[in-house]
């Protein structure tokens, strides 16, 4: 089976405060807030924060989607 990569981006907008300073807090939301509903591997290519106009931080998550072509 050829593997084929596939890069997509997900964000997420967190409205409430949080620890960013714990490795942990973070990992979790990337985890299971942001990719928790992947159902296919993935390699995690990049994490980025940013701030939107509402003055709230957004998670954005580059992943590389395993897919298998048969």
């Amino acid at each position: 089976m050829k593997q084929i990569p596939n890069l997509k981006v997900f964000n997420f907008e967190i409205k409430t405060p949080i620890d960013f300073e714990n490795q942990l807090v973070v990992d979790d939301i990337i985890k299971n807030d942001i990719l928790g509903h992947l159902d296919c591997p993935y390699v995690l290519k990049s994490v980025s924060l940013s701030i939107n106009r509402k003055d709230n931080y957004v998670v954005v998550v580059l992943v590389e989607l395993i897919l298998e072509n048969e």
